[in-house]
């Protein structure tokens, strides 16, 4: 007699009695990825904006803000914590210095 599983993606997955792996890899395969778009902050801290499906949408995001608000905005991984992109765009007062 076999079992019934359910997985994040809401489909119910049956498995054979004693053979919870072939589940287990079925679960582990359905892999959402998420991106968040922050942007760094004076004191070193990071201020979430808002997040993205996919990393491109993200990306072209980020030039967006970038390019009506200074700072430093980056895309990180939601699931791996890391940053993917990042732009830096100049206030108007660093600019007139340079």
């Amino acid at each position: 007699m076999g079992r019934t599983v359910s997985c994040a993606c809401g489909r119910q997955i049956a498995s054979k009695k004693g053979s919870p792996a072939t589940a287990l890899r079925v679960v582990t395969a359905v892999k959402w990825q998420h991106f968040d778009i922050v942007r760094k902050e004076s004191e070193g801290t990071l201020l979430w904006l808002e997040d993205a499906a996919d990393l491109e949408s993200a990306k072209a995001r980020i030039q967006e803000l970038a390019s009506v608000w200074p700072g430093e905005f980056d895309v990180m991984d939601q699931q791996a914590h890391q940053i993917l992109a990042k732009v830096i765009a100049p206030s108007d007062a660093q600019s007139r210095k340079s």
